[in-house]
């Protein structure tokens, strides 16, 4: 015991010194995590202010863009109603043309009609004077074959009574 009493600042030394190093090494191990995690962190950090920027960024061409296609949007829609109203005003003057244009076929029917009555009237008196002259012909080329036989019969009996 003598030993120990002389000796206990040694022993407790050499004691110590695994158990220190165990819990030495377990407060650097966590120092070490505290370390990593501050550096992962600070790199977390960074990236979401990149992300942030980059957002923005595009928060803003988004924006741009928008405001660009409102604009194009307002007159692309200025120009519609001015087209519009130009075609509306195009459709009115064809009614009116057309109005007027109904007025007058009405007469311009009449008149067709009549000019297709005349020429059906024209067509058939055409169809009966074909008719009347093929009728006439067939019996123009039977009068004169009648002729040319009493002809020939006329001059077989001159000869004969010359004989």
């Amino acid at each position: 015991m003598e030993f120990l009493v002389n000796n206990w600042v040694t022993l407790m030394g050499f004691l110590s010194a695994p158990i220190m190093y165990f819990l030495g090494g377990r407060q650097e191990k966590n120092q070490q995590l505290k370390k990593g995690d501050v550096e992962i962190e600070i790199v977390e950090v960074d990236y979401a202010v990149k992300v942030r920027e980059l957002y923005e960024s595009l928060l803003e061409r988004a924006t741009a863009d928008n405001t660009a296609l409102k604009l194009d949007r307002e007159a692309l829609i200025a120009e519609f109603k001015s087209e519009r109203e130009y075609f509306r005003s195009q459709i009115d003057e064809l009614r009116q043309q057309l109005i007027i244009t109904q007025g007058q076929s009405g007469a311009l029917q009449t008149q067709f009609n009549d000019i297709q009555l005349a020429y059906a009237k024209e067509v058939e008196q055409s169809q009966n004077w074909e008719k009347l002259h093929r009728e006439l012909l067939a019996k123009y080329n039977n009068l004169e074959a009648l002729y040319e036989k009493l002809k020939e019969d006329f001059d077989k009996h001159k000869k004969a009574s010359k004989q």
